[in-house]
Order: structure tokens, then C-alpha cells, then sequence
């Protein structure tokens, strides 16, 4: 069924083979990491690269353009067609981790016993206190910038929290109206932060709901139906008014700053809901598939390497682990690494960097064909499923705790993971500092936290 709709939409694509082989790669990585009642983190990860890289095709068929019109690259059907295969390839070594014998085979009762364990009252306290505690910390290491990325790790224990309430939202009857009530004010209260960290709690959901529901009856497709088009419509909204919004926030200072108050951020957002139309949607939906794809850069970088600039043949990804790996303390001048100056040299183009408080990447894809070429990058993409497929492994395969406990671990970890547009840097980033976290964790406040949330 799902072949046949792939098809149906290529009849109409400028993309046809491009949008079958689409098609099938979804089909593999569905097939390849969904495992009922377990998180299905692995397959959100890599259905969200997936996205990245089709919704191209939606945005070029959009415009009434080809891909190589739109990137001015020939061939580049090529490297869509090799990425969707790369996809592919992290699907089947990450497979091998889902299925590891190790993990519990979890089922609806299990859960459902697991959550009644719960201690609502003293997750709700944890929860106000990292949404005061967390920002507080990120403040006062915002001048450090190693100690800053560390500890936007801890967000794990906010999602922590979080997480327990949407189980318990879902498996016991108790206390419903008084969890959803803190998850609707979590989500309108992330508008008033300058990155509105509402995508987070609504992936967040999602994860959890297919946790406790993985099976896709008729019934259920039928109540996704109205919710996907309010995602659509809140999306093509939020694209529309996304940059005023941050303009407003900063003040012009072009910053990566919020300088208002919260009040005034949510009476700004508020006046653009009471003015919304069917125009500004129709242009944020256009707005929106163009910022959801990311082959363009990935494109342009595709024309240039190697007819213009030579492979670098591991150089780029050693320096980033150097980079990485060895403190600051030791190495004083190692600096901080601005995506856009390494996207301005590699596309051809200028794009704002960040003293003007921008950052645009290319993609840790991008980095790797940039290294290795189209065939050669298949092993680090290989090496970095394994690390991911072994971070996976190591939180469900920890048997002292409560299942549900451990689960919101393992979504807290997997938000807080790059996608598809980060670069190497960021992504080998977010997976070092999350290593650290974890085993801070596992080894001093995993058990405390443990013995605070769920009843003995």
C-alpha cells in the first residue's frame, strides 16, 4: 500500500525513479528498526534523515523544478539516489542493536504495571525543578563553550521527567487532566525561548504514544489523519512567522538571544495567531518544506568536490575528533569551529557566520563525501550507526530499573542526537557528550533519581 502511494506520486514527480527508490528505502527502514513496545528511537532518528532528503524531491516538484535545476548541479540525481542507499545501510547496522537477544521483550501489560509504579507527585517536583535549575546552569556556563555543550546533555534528565508523565498519561487512568495540563503549559511555555523547544516535547510524544500503541489498526490511521493536517497547518504557521519572531526576541541584535520577557515573547506569538489567513499558511507551508529539506547544500558542495576542490581524504573528520577529544585546557587555542565560513568554502557561496549569529551547515553527510566520496563514506557512516546501535543497546539492556524509567532515558539521549543538516562537529558532539552523561549517570544520580520517581 505504501509502494503503491510512492508510485502514484511519481507518476506526477519530475523525480520518478528517484521518488520509488524513495519509496523503498522507507519501506526498509520501517521494516528494519521498529520493534512494538519498545521506543522507537532508532527509527525516528533515521526517518527524519529520510525526510530530509525526499522532502527535497517535494520541495523541487513544489517549484516545478528538477533538482538539478534547483542546486544547478548536474548529475545530482546520483547523489540522492546514493544517499537514500546510505540510509539504508545505518538501517541494517542499526538493526543489528534492535534485535540484540540482551534486550526485554517488552508487552502492553509489562508497561502498564511498570507505570503505575510511578510516583506522580515526586516526578512533577522533579520536573518544575530542572525547568528552573536547567537554565539557570546553562546561563552560568554559557562562557565555556565545552562546559556549555555538556551540559545541555543534563536536558535528559528534564525529558526524563517529562517522559514518565506522558507513560503515566497514557497507561493509568489517575491524574490524566492534571499531566496534560503540565504538557500543555510545557509546550506553550517553549515558545518563549529563542530555538522553541516545542519540536522536542512533540517528537517526545510521538516516540511514546507508538511505544505504548505500535500497532497502526484502521481505526488509529483514521484519528492520525485530522492530527497530521493540525501538524501541517501549525508547522506551515510557525515557518511563517519564525524569523519576526526570533527578530523580536533579540531585539536586532542578531544574536542567538532572548532579551524580552516570556510574557511579552507569548503576547508577540499570540497577535500572529489572531492574524493568521489562508495566505500566510500557503506561504509558510512553502517556507516550511524549504527549511525541512537539506540537500541544497549537500547539492552544491556535490558540483564543486572534487571538480574544484580535491577530497581531503580523512583530514576534515581527524581534525574534528581532535578537536573533539583533546580539552581545552590542554589545547588554549583551538578556537570554535563556525559552520558557515566551512559551507561559504565549499559551496561557492557567502553565507552569514556566526558573529552575525547564524550558523549553517552542510551536514555531517556532506562532511563525510567532502572526506571519503560517495563510495568511501559508507564506512564511517557504518562506524557511526555502530556507536549509535551500541548507546542504544547499553541503556535497554540495564535491568535494575524500572522499564519506563529507562525508556524515557533512552528518548531524553536519542532527542538530543543531530539529524541529517549537523555537522560533524555537532553530531560526533552530541554523541561524546551524551557517552559522558550517561555514564555520570549510570554511576552517581541515575539511582538517586531512580529511588525519587518510582515507588517501591
Amino acid at each position: 500500500m505504501i509502494l503503491l502511494l510512492f508510485m502514484l506520486y511519481g507518476l506526477i514527480s519530475q523525480h520518478f525513479y528517484l521518488v520509488i527508490l524513495g519509496g523503498f528505502s522507507f519501506m526498509v527502514v520501517l521494516r528494519m528498526l521498529w520493534k512494538p513496545y519498545t521506543p522507537p528511537v532508532l527509527l525516528f532518528f533515521m526517518m527524519f534523515h529520510w525526510l530530509q532528503v525526499f522532502s527535497s524531491l517535494l520541495y523541487a516538484d513544489s517549484l516545478s523544478m528538477n533538482v538539478e535545476e534547483l542546486s544547478n548541479t548536474k548529475d545530482v540525481q546520483f547523489l540522492f539516489a546514493m544517499t537514500f542507499v546510505h540510509i539504508m545501510i545505518m538501517a541494517f547496522v542499526l538493526n543489528s542493536f534492535l534485535t540484540h537477544k540482551q534486550i526485554e521483550t517488552a508487552n502492553f501489560e509489562m508497561l502498564k504495571k511498570a507505570a503505575q509504579k510511578v510516583n506522580v507527585k515526586n516526578v512533577i517536583i522533579g520536573y518544575f525543578v530542572s525547568i528552573i535549575i536547567l537554565p539557570i546552569i546553562l546561563s552560568a556556563t554559557v562562557g565555556s563553550a565545552s562546559l556549555y555543550q555538556l551540559v545541555l546533555s543534563f536536558s535528559i534528565i528534564k525529558t526524563l521527567f517529562t517522559g514518565l508523565l506522558v507513560f503515566v498519561l497514557l497507561f493509568v487512568k489517575k491524574n490524566r487532566m492534571l499531566i496534560l495540563a503540565l504538557l500543555i503549559f510545557d509546550f506553550i511555555l517553549s515558545f518563549a525561548s529563542f530555538f522553541s523547544e516545542f519540536k522536542t516535547l512533540l517528537i517526545m510524544v510521538m516516540i511514546i504514544y507508538f511505544t505504548a500503541y505500535p500497532y497502526l489498526r484502521k481505526s488509529t490511521m483514521y484519528k492520525m489523519v485530522p492530527v497530521l493536517v493540525l501538524l501541517v497547518v501549525f508547522f506551515s504557521f510557525w515557518s511563517y512567522v519564525k524569523g519576526g519572531y526570533r527578530d523580536f526576541l533579540n531585539q536586532g541584535s542578531t544574536q542567538q538571544v532572548k532579551v524580552v520577557s516570556n510574557v511579552d515573547a507569548l503576547k508577540y506569538m499570540y497577535s500572529k495567531v489572531a492574524e493568521a489567513d489562508m495566505s500566510m499558511l500557503r506561504d509558510g507551508a512553502t517556507i516550511f518544506l524549504s527549511r525541512l529539506q537539506y540537500m541544497e547544500r549537500y547539492s552544491e558542495v556535490y558540483k564543486r568536490v572534487p571538480a574544484t576542490i580535491e577530497h581531503k581524504g580523512g583530514e576534515d573528520i581527524a581534525q574534528t575528533l581532535v578537536f573533539l577529544l583533546v580539552p581545552r585546557f590542554i589545547n588554549e587555542n583551538k578556537g570554535v569551529k563556525d559552520a558557515s565560513q566551512r559551507t561559504s568554502y565549499y559551496t561557492g557561496k557567502t553565507f552569514s557566520n556566526a558573529s552575525q549569529g547564524t550558523s549553517i551547515s552542510m551536514g555531517y553527510f556532506c562532511d563525510l563525501y567532502i572526506d571519503f566520496g560517495i563510495l568511501f563514506m559508507i564506512i564511517p557512516l557504518a562506524l557511526i550507526s555502530v556507536v549509535i546501535g551500541l548507546i542504544y543497546q547499553k541503556i535497554l539492556t540495564i535491568k535494575k530499573y524500572n522499564i519506563l524509567f529507562t525508556y524515557s532515558v533512552l528518548v531524553g539521549t536519542f532527542l538530543t542526537f543531530g539529524t541529517f543538516e549537523s555537522d560533524s562537529i555537532f553530531f560526533l558532539g552530541a554523541l561524546r557528550n551524551n557517552i559522558v552523561f550517561l555514564m555520570l549517570g549510570y554511576f552517581l544520580f541515575f539511582p538517586v533519581l531512580h529511588r525519587f520517581v518510582i515507588n517501591k
